[in-house]
């Protein structure tokens, strides 16, 4: 299996983060671990210094002010020393264990690779609503770009400096999303792999209705984005 750096962006996440980062130890014992905290008022830049410490292969990093998670990938992705990256939200809500067949998955000629939610019906206790959103989020998805999707925000991926480096503008939560839309929109390989989930440590910063906005309006900037925003 080949070498990756998994970046785990972080915003006011000290109940999720000790416990996503010990799954990923566990999941992908040899990967490079970058923390990136945005601006956290909590006690997650604490928690991740003393991650750093005790681990050789955990290496973190800080914004002093909050600029949104796409930032924070963003500067992980930099700071990353090999070709092949994985995202994991910091709430605990995505297990590490699938990261290893994501990465077969990839090795198989796939650019990018998402854990979706979806993939084999509506995840047990999730919340209905949610859920639903994210299928009609899905399908919109699917007819604006011509191509299936089941899950288009997943926070669960594997994917090459090639993905990474495609240009977005992307501030937030929206990053995934725009990011999934231009990958299919460059003809890019793209895979998902079912995987279950979890319930959330800490509190949500979704807002519902203002998100699923901004998930379609990335969604259809990323199908018409050029190469140069």
């Amino acid at each position: 299996m080949k070498k990756v750096s998994i970046i785990i962006p972080a915003y006011n996440e000290e109940e999720g983060l000790k416990k996503t980062v010990k799954g990923v130890i566990q999941a992908v014992p040899d990967a490079e671990i970058i923390l990136v905290d945005d601006g956290s008022r909590d006690n997650t830049w604490k928690i991740m210094e003393k991650l750093s410490k005790e681990h050789k292969n955990i290496k973190s990093y800080r914004h002093k002010k909050n600029k949104g998670k796409a930032s924070a990938l963003k500067t992980g992705f930099s700071k990353a020393k090999t070709d092949i990256l994985g995202t994991i939200d910091s709430d605990y809500t995505y297990p590490p264990k699938y990261f290893p067949a994501m990465i077969k998955k990839m090795e198989k000629g796939y650019d990018l690779v998402v854990g979706s939610r979806f993939l084999k019906g509506f995840p047990k206790k999730y919340p209905l609503i949610r859920a639903l959103a994210n299928r009609l989020g899905a399908l919109a998805s699917s007819i604006i770009l011509f191509h299936k999707i089941t899950d288009v925000t997943t926070g669960l991926r594997i994917f090459n400096r090639k993905v990474a480096n495609l240009p977005t503008r992307a501030k937030n939560l929206d990053f995934e999303a725009e990011l999934t839309a231009r990958v299919i929109k460059s003809r890019i390989k793209y895979a998902e792999v079912p995987i279950t989930m979890k319930p959330r440590l800490g509190m949500s910063k979704l807002n519902l209705i203002k998100h699923i906005i901004s998930f379609f309006i990335a969604v259809l900037r990323g199908a018409v984005l050029k190469s140069n925003p």
